[in-house]
């Protein structure tokens, strides 16, 4: 019994001995492996510091002559517009004008009825005959009393020598008294009776006088008549292009009432606000007789104009004055009030360059290509540049830029002279 026990506590020491040294060497085993392979690894190359380069795109740009435009806004108008107003009080019997028609002149746009109208002709003719049968009838009298004049005279000289012979007889004593006073009384009578006829004769021109007078009068009226007569037929002054119609078939009209309105399609206008920064040089386009030349886009069409002249009234609180660009070109088809993007072509700038926005940083800086690394370059902005259809680009010009000189058109936010960059396809 003692012996096992002293057996068991011996293990236990030795067991005990095992459990403080396994820790040891296990760190040691480990240093040893670290060791060897800290001996044993490959040396690594030193990495090198490289310097990172933004992709940009670039235009190779050719100063030369550029002419910068100016960007307006404006509206279409015609100075040959016709407001076509009933002439007199009718009532519509056909109306042929329709919106947008393109018309010719003197084809019929609305007609009136014209019964009204006639009877009144009618009524100014009768009197018309009536007041001609008067002139007749007067230049008859007329020439009658020309020739009684005659005979009336004749007859108060036969009275007179009546008279002479009665005034022998009485102091003869052969004749009486009786026949001398009678002799006088018929020179009497036959002189108020020459007397009337004169004053007859002499009233003739008067009454010639009012009574063309009356046929004239008489004549204007008809002949007003007969223009109202024309006004029940209204067409077309011009040729042109139908704006509205105010009326149908059946209205009763009056006299100043809008009927249908037509304007001039040849002589169609544009008006748009020109900045006053801007006005200076388009005044002097028109002093020099080289007139602006302009283009729109409109429903895919290109209309060109050119400046006409600059309006004479400012409205108070605009910030310019109003252009006016006479149309030359696409615009038969183009309605009134219909607004357009004009662009307008200022006169040239020599040794210029047209560049995309994004090649613009600031004001007055650019940034050129050179060997791999960006490149500052002042510039003076000279306008810029309105394509129909395409971008719009600013225009610069730099005793700087050279033929061939590669502009880096991408906008960088880190943009600086001497930043790598690499050229990429735009």
């Amino acid at each position: 019994m003692a012996k096992s026990s002293r057996k068991y506590r011996s293990f236990a020491k030795a067991q005990g001995a095992v459990r403080a040294i396994a820790p040891i060497v296990i760190l040691l085993t480990g240093a040893a492996a670290y060791a060897a392979l800290k001996v044993t690894r490959p040396e690594p190359k030193p990495i090198e510091s490289q310097e990172k380069a933004w992709a940009v795109v670039t235009e190779t740009v050719e100063p030369r002559a550029l002419s910068p435009s100016l960007r307006l806004f404006g509206r279409t108008e015609s100075p040959r517009t016709a407001r076509l107003t009933s002439g007199v009080e009718a009532d519509v019997l056909n109306v042929s004008a329709r919106e947008g028609d393109r018309v010719q002149t003197g084809e019929l746009l609305v007609g009136l009825d014209d019964r009204e109208v006639a009877l009144t002709i009618a009524q100014h003719q009768a009197e018309i005959s009536q007041i001609s049968a008067e002139i007749e009838l007067e230049k008859e009298k007329h020439a009658n009393d020309l020739t009684t004049l005659e005979h009336e005279q004749a007859l108060l000289a036969l009275a007179r020598k009546e008279v002479e012979r009665a005034q022998r007889l009485a102091k003869t004593n052969v004749g009486s008294q009786s026949q001398l006073d009678a002799a006088r009384q018929t020179v009497e009578r036959q002189t108020i009776a020459v007397d009337s006829r004169q004053l007859a004769i002499r009233q003739y021109e008067s009454v010639m006088a009012r009574l063309e007078s009356r046929l004239r009068q008489a004549e204007a009226v008809r002949n007003r008549s007969n223009l109202d007569l024309e006004r029940t037929r209204v067409t077309a002054p011009f040729d042109g292009r139908i704006g509205k119609v105010s009326v149908s078939i059946g209205d009763r009209v009056k006299n100043g009432d809008l009927l249908v309105s037509v304007y001039d399609t040849s002589a169609l206008e544009i008006r748009a606000q020109v900045p006053t920064a801007s006005l200076p040089l388009v005044r002097q386009s028109l002093l020099q007789s080289r007139p602006l030349t302009a283009s729109t886009l409109v429903d895919g069409i290109r209309v060109e104009a050119v400046l006409d002249r600059i309006s004479g009234e400012v409205r108070a609180g605009s910030g310019g004055a109003d252009a006016l660009f006479k149309i030359r070109e696409g615009s038969p088809w183009l309605p009134l009030g219909r607004t357009v993007e004009l662009v307008v072509k200022l006169p040239p700038v020599s040794d210029a360059v047209a560049l995309p926005l994004e090649a613009l940083y600031g004001s007055n800086r650019i940034y050129l290509f050179d060997n791999g690394q960006m490149k500052g370059v002042k510039v003076e902005r000279l306008g810029e540049v309105h394509a129909i259809g395409r971008e719009r680009r600013v225009l610069v010009r730099s005793d700087q830029l050279n033929p061939g000189d590669r502009v880096i058109v991408t906008q960088l936010p880190n943009a600086i002279d001497g930043l790598r960059v690499r050229v990429v396809e735009g």
